[in-house]
Parts: structure tokens; sequence; C-alpha cells
């Protein structure tokens, strides 16, 4: 459904068709929703030319969201090691498009150009230095699928904007504690 892009209705007529050929391959929609919800970080502050989350809440939920695909729980729970270390990138990207009738509180505002910084999880590696082993590796990195944005900011990309979004993200980063993952037994 996520993927595809189906309507919910859509969805719901092709998984009664799959069970009454008795093919329980899809789940209620309402569980299908309930999944999607758990996709959202807590925390993002949206105003009316921004939105942004703190790095640490998106680290922390992304690499939550990643232990706990099925392949990847198995391989941590078979890990000798209870420290893990996260590679990830950071993104900057500006674009400019058409103005559309946004309503905005004051004229300097305007939708016409954006910015937005994001990181992308590259791989989660278990071990030391000597032996590490990868638990999980990003399949397309440079696709948008893991991209998660940190702030999308209504501004024109600037020599000026890049270096201080860049810098609070570094004093973000050197503000990063450490990531607890637990699991149900």
């Amino acid at each position: 459904m996520v993927d595809n892009g189906l309507p919910t209705r859509q969805y719901q007529r092709i998984r009664e068709q799959a069970e009454n050929l008795n093919f329980k391959l899809y789940p209620p929609y309402h569980k299908v929703k309930e999944s999607k919800q758990l996709c959202y970080p807590h925390g993002i502050s949206v105003t009316e030319t921004s939105a942004e989350i703190t790095l640490q809440t998106l680290v922390d939920h992304t690499v939550s969201r990643i232990c706990h695909i099925k392949f990847v729980t198995e391989k941590l729970r078979l890990s000798t090691n209870t420290t893990f270390e996260v590679i990830m990138k950071r993104v900057c990207d500006g674009s400019e498009q058409n103005r559309y009738k946004q309503k905005f509180s004051e004229d300097i505002f305007s939708d016409e150009s954006h910015f937005s910084i994001c990181v992308v999880p590259l791989q989660i590696n278990s071990g030391t230095d000597d032996s590490k082993s990868v638990i999980w590796k990003n399949p397309v990195p440079s696709s948008t699928k893991y991209c998660r944005p940190i702030k999308f900011i209504f501004a024109k990309e600037s020599t000026d904007l890049i270096t201080t979004e860049v810098e609070k993200i570094k004093h973000q980063i050197k503000e990063l504690e450490p990531t607890k993952i637990f699991f149900d037994d």
C-alpha cells in the first residue's frame, strides 16, 4: 500500500479478493494505519515557514525502526556485542519552484524556494575495528527511501544558509548520546 501508493479502498478490495481465495496475505487496513503511524518520529516542530526535528530524536527513531526489521533483529540477537556503530551521511539540498497560492502572515515569506538538510543511514556495524561485521546496510544509499529530513525551510539556498545549518548539525552531532534499543522477548 505504501510503496504502491494504493488508496485505502483499493487496498481493502485487493485484501478481500485475496481472502476470498483463502490467501491471508494482507493485514487489515487499521493495522497498516497503526504501523504507518509508528514511522513518524515524535517532537517535530512546525512553523509557518519551516519544519524540523532534533538530530538526536531523528537518529533514535531511525535506528530503532531499522533495528526492529525482522532480519536485523535476528542478527542483533545473535551478536555477542552490545554496542553497535551507526554510519550516516548528511545531505543538503535547495530548490526553486513556481510560487503557489500559499498564504503567509508576512509578505517577506515565500514558497518559491526551499532548503532541506537530511541524514541518510548507511549501515550498522557490530564489533571492533579489527573484526567489524555489517548488521544492516542501506541497499540504495542514493535513494530517497531512507532519507530522513532534519529541517525543511522556505528559504533560498545560499552559502550563508548552508554554513549556518551545517554548523547547527555539527553541534548536534557533538551532543549525540548513544541510542538505546529494547526488544520484547
